[in-house]
């Protein structure tokens, strides 16, 4: 009887602790250029946002839409990306050399294009 106990309480806990180190699986992130209203860009340490033309956001979806999924990760917070949705809702993003998070959520996203935002925002500085 008590072994029996002992078995089923390792089996409890060898259950949690394999489930509890499981990763949600969930689709890549993607924004319809034609769905957004406006987008602003801004880097961490500057206290103006830069909002962009539309040739300019379609040049940041771009680089944003081409990304992967990846688990939790963490990153230094370099820009902060704002989009408005024509449809009145909002999406955030902070964004660091390669990974970029929405915020309020934990999904995480690897860029492809390593230093594709802080590129970005060298040709944003030279205009």
């Amino acid at each position: 009887m008590f072994r029996k106990i002992i078995v089923s309480t390792t089996f409890v806990f060898l259950a949690l602790g394999l489930f509890s180190c499981y990763t949600y699986k969930y689709g890549d992130f993607s924004v319809d250029g034609n769905q957004v209203e406006t987008i602003s860009i801004k880097k961490s340490s500057e206290n103006e946002a830069v909002f962009l033309s539309d040739l300019q956001a379609r040049e940041l979806f771009v680089g944003l839409n081409n990304n992967k999924k990846v688990g939790p990760a963490k990153f230094i917070v370099l820009y902060h990306i704002d989009i408005k949705l024509k449809n009145d809702s909002a999406i955030s993003l902070k964004c660091g050399q390669s990974y970029f998070y929405i915020e309020n959520n934990s999904k995480c996203y690897k860029i492809k294009s390593f230093n594709f935002i802080e590129d970005f925002w060298k040709k944003l500085e030279e205009k």
